[in-house]
């Protein structure tokens, strides 16, 4: 699992509980911006409240849905 956010601070406690319950292994959370960022392909994306608070959300969707495998399904 891939987790991105632009916010530091919530990138650090999300790493620190990683780590914690020895996850890391399994989750990957990255300090970078969705509009920015390159991966994939995955079999889901999923955005949490931050969708609404984000510039352009529809740029956000279109970006990740290019990240998605055939048949992903995405989120929000």
């Amino acid at each position: 699992m891939i987790g991105v956010d632009i916010d530091a601070d919530y990138v650090a406690r999300a790493q620190t509980l990683i780590a914690n319950q020895n996850a890391g292994d399994h989750v990957t959370v990255l300090n970078e911006s969705v509009y920015d960022y390159v991966g994939g392909p995955f079999d889901a994306v999923y955005f949490s409240g931050s969708f609404m608070l984000m510039p352009d959300p529809e740029k956000a969707l279109s970006h990740v849905a290019g990240m998605l495998k055939k048949d992903g399904t995405a989120t929000w």
